[in-house]
């Protein structure tokens, strides 16, 4: 299957899970009878508040009634079951993390990260860097795209998208800059 692959955009993705620790606005949901109880009082003033803190950079570029969607989301289907199964679902082993920088690092199709250059819980200069080591990097991050990337509009625009809403994304560039796919 990895030959009909084209491309692959890593998206503010761990890769070195062996030893992650959840950010602290995370762990609570990852806590069984923590997670539903804390999922189940949460207001949208105190998500709102969270998204400040963790999520939205400039609260100006996003309004109230957008971030309150999130929490009527989080619960409307299944009282927010999926959403707590991806907190806990984390798998932190060393296989998994060999199977993350396999996929990186023996990858025969151009790779690109995108990242939210102030991201508070997935830093750029940390995990951000993890992804660039394991795709074969030996360059440093950069926020301009590579000259070789500049094949497509749809391409280039996933440079320049945004990570959450009013944040600018700050992407490590495509990584067939360092390394020839």
């Amino acid at each position: 299957m990895p030959e009909r692959v084209l491309t692959l955009t890593v998206l503010n993705t761990l890769v070195a899970v062996e030893g992650f620790k959840r950010p602290w606005s995370m762990e609570p949901f990852a806590r069984r009878g923590v997670g539903e109880i804390y999922l189940r009082t949460l207001s949208k003033p105190a998500f709102r508040m969270l998204m400040r803190l963790q999520g939205v950079e400039n609260m100006r570029a996003v309004r109230s009634d957008e971030l309150d969607a999130y929490v009527d989301l989080l619960r409307i289907a299944d009282q927010g079951r999926a959403f707590l199964r991806i907190m806990r679902g984390f798998e932190r082993t060393a296989a998994k993390q060999r199977l993350y920088e396999s996929v990186l690092c023996d990858a025969r199709y151009p790779i690109q990260a995108v990242w939210g250059a102030k991201d508070p819980a997935l830093k750029l200069s940390v995990q951000g860097e993890d992804v660039r080591r394991a795709a074969g990097s030996t360059a440093s991050t950069s926020c301009r795209p590579s000259t070789s990337y500049r094949r497509t509009r749809r391409r280039r625009s996933l440079l320049t998208s945004r990570t959450s809403p009013g944040a600018d994304a700050a992407p490590l560039g495509f990584l067939d800059q360092f390394r020839s796919s």
